[in-house]
């Protein structure tokens, strides 16, 4: 706060003086004005010289003083923003330690994640073959052993009917030799004893064909029976390890997305946590800033209008200094004539 102003002064008037008498003397008039004159003029000069010095030096000190509120008003500026620019570079600074890390976890869960990846699916890979190798193999067998079973049943059926073929070939023989050699009643018998030895052959063959075919269709059947089974356990093994694989593999997808999930959602919560911080951090030192320069300039302003204040109350006061002077002058010159006068009338 400034200085209270200095009371004004109290300025006290004589009470007018007495019309003078006016007696003519020319000589000693004229001497007396022109050394009052020159008095006067000397007065008038000085009062002049130190008015204008005052303004030189009341010039000088408003130079001054606006000088400094200028060289204060740049230095807490420059203040303000060497702060500013420390404050910014902490931050770049930390956030590019937070980004840095939130990479460096990123790519650690996501090369994780590609190892256990890629280990499910050798696995898998491993039991599908191992699945698919089996079933093949089994498959294999089943159809060399219904092949087996196949040729061995048609080399026991070729076998009867050689055999057939050739008793027949042999009773037939035996038949035509007794006929030829006797034609009549041979022949008779023969005829007879080859109607009855082919319809025996054709019972015999057709008993024998009836046999195979029959032996043949049921090796057949039994062949493809166990085909069909060993086809129908090979597909059940096989959905059932192709279920089993896909089972394992959606749960491993599970838990790599669950995983997935979890690390990027720690390293969202990472990164929302450091942005947080980061933004509190920037809005706290803001408003430090904020407030270390609002005290600034409300001290700067406070100054500047104490300053300001003290200026115009000395100002005033030097005012009224001067005023009272050229007053008290006045009053000095005033009586001074009068004095003057009033020896003149004497005189």
């Amino acid at each position: 706060m400034g200085k209270k102003k200095a009371p004004a002064p109290i300025v006290t008037y004589s009470p007018p003086p007495p019309p003078p008498t006016i007696i003519q003397s020319p000589t000693q008039a004229v001497r007396t004005e022109s050394a009052l004159s020159e008095v006067a003029q000397a007065q008038q000069s000085l009062n002049l010289e130190l008015g204008a010095q005052l303004d030189r030096t009341n010039e000088e000190f408003f130079a001054g003083q606006d000088i400094r509120r200028t060289q204060a008003v740049g230095a807490e500026t420059r203040l303000g923003q060497r702060v500013a620019g420390e404050e910014e570079r902490r931050s770049i600074r930390a956030t590019g330690a937070e980004s840095r890390l939130g990479q460096r976890v990123a790519g650690e869960e996501q090369r994780l994640g590609i190892y256990a990846t890629g280990e499910q699916e050798r696995r898998t890979q491993a039991e599908r073959f191992a699945g698919e190798t089996g079933l093949t193999r089994t498959r294999g067998e089943e159809e060399r052993k219904g092949i087996s079973a196949t040729g061995e049943q048609q080399r026991l059926g070729i076998y009867a009917t050689g055999e057939q073929e050739r008793r027949t070939q042999a009773e037939r023989f035996a038949g035509e030799t007794g006929l030829t050699r006797t034609r009549g009643e041979e022949q008779r018998l023969g005829i007879s004893a080859t109607g009855e030895q082919e319809r025996r052959t054709q019972a015999e063959r057709f008993v024998g064909e009836t046999g195979l075919t029959r032996t043949r269709g049921e090796e057949e059947r039994k062949g493809i029976s166990a085909t069909g089974e060993q086809q129908r356990l090979g597909i059940a093994a096989t959905g059932r390890e192709e279920r089993a694989t896909t089972i394992t593999r959606g749960e491993q997808e599970r838990l790599g997305i669950g995983a997935t999930g979890e690390q990027q959602r720690l390293t969202q919560k990472q990164l929302l946590a450091g942005q947080e911080r980061q933004i509190g951090l920037t809005g706290e030192e803001s408003r430090r800033t904020q407030q270390e320069r609002f005290v600034g300039e409300t001290g700067l302003i406070r100054e500047t209008g104490t300053q300001q204040r003290e200026t115009v109350g000395r100002t005033a006061t030097e005012q009224r200094m001067t005023d009272l002077q050229q007053e008290m002058f006045r009053r000095y010159k005033e009586n001074r004539d009068y004095e003057q006068a009033q020896q003149q009338y004497r005189a």
